[in-house]
């Protein structure tokens, strides 16, 4: 399966304001003498990974040339620059992603990752039990006041037939991770979303591929999973992968 890594934000939660002396992309950030990306591709057995799209911006690219180099991954990646956002003005996730989509027209599922998603385990049976549609990785947090920074999940057994972005009240535990496979179909719908409703709302446009009738599964993540979207993630991510 195809695989694409967004590797292009410029993580201000974690980092605060932009300072171009001080600045390594997220995915970087070494835990244990492994940086976070390794991680996130490492929840994933080689064989089940073809072409790995490595997207990121202008300040990032060089960094993730030099990590690239001496990757294990070297021989199946390709850093995609999106040349568009700045510090200053980034795009959203889903306005990135329909570049990306755009310039390699994706005809078969595609894995979609954040490189600061972490897991204890593999999550191959995510890639192997995939069908049709949306498949994620979804994760039970275990306060619903944590759900608040997530796009929180209404599920039927396996089937998603609800997902919230951000919600001020939580009808559930369980959260969707940056972890997920898309079928074409969903990346051909991302144009009219983002014309028309906000482009960083992934969960909410997750809600508007379930109104298409477009199958949207979870897969019930193996193991432990943190996002370091912030100091307090990081430092939790350092204690749960000692």
């Amino acid at each position: 399966m195809e695989v694409l890594v967004l590797g292009g934000g410029y993580g201000t939660r974690l980092f605060g304001r932009h300072n171009s002396r001080t600045y390594s992309p997220k995915g970087l950030i070494e835990i244990m003498g492994r940086p976070c990306i390794d991680y996130a591709l490492g929840a994933f057995s080689e064989d089940l990974m073809d072409r790995i799209i490595l997207e990121t911006n202008k300040e990032g690219k060089s960094f993730y040339e030099h990590w690239l180099s001496k990757s294990k991954f070297k021989d199946k990646t390709k850093v995609y620059l999106e040349e568009v956002s700045t510090p200053e003005k980034c795009l959203g996730v889903l306005e990135t992603i329909s570049i990306v989509s755009n310039h390699y027209k994706f005809s078969k599922p595609v894995l979609i990752i954040s490189p600061g998603n972490l897991f204890t385990k593999k999550q191959d049976k995510l890639i192997t039990g995939y069908t049709s549609g949306i498949r994620i990785a979804t994760y039970e947090l275990n306060s619903l006041i944590d759900a608040q920074k997530y796009g929180v999940l209404e599920l039927d057994s396996e089937k998603i037939i609800g997902c919230i972005e951000k919600p001020l009240k939580p009808i559930s535990k369980t959260i969707r991770t940056s972890c997920e496979i898309w079928s074409p179909e969903v990346f051909s719908l991302l144009s009219e979303w983002n014309n028309h409703f906000d482009s960083d709302k992934v969960g909410d446009f997750i809600n508007f591929i379930i109104k298409q009738e477009i199958h949207v599964k979870s897969y019930k993540t193996d193991g432990f999973w943190i996002d370091i979207g912030n100091e307090q993630d990081l430092q939790k991510a350092r204690e749960m992968l000692k």
